[in-house]
């Protein structure tokens, strides 16, 4: 079983987690964009954990940028 939150507001990401799932069956938790949900994947995450225990975060430099 698959829980994922969906925010009350027009925000672009959501978080999915549950035991095993996306298309390798691999995902413990997912963080992402609303349109790759479903097919929730390390390749289209923002964060995901794996079931080997493996954690996924993407980096971008240009939101260091932002910051600064």
């Amino acid at each position: 079983m698959v829980h994922v939150e969906t925010p009350k507001t027009d925000l672009v990401f959501i978080s999915a987690r549950g035991g095993g799932f996306g298309p390798d069956k691999d995902l413990l938790a997912w963080f992402g964009p609303s349109e790759a949900a479903p097919v929730c994947s390390k390749q289209n995450a923002v964060f995901s954990w794996r079931t080997d225990g493996s954690m996924f975060f993407a980096y971008n430099p240009f939101a260091l940028d932002a910051v600064a």
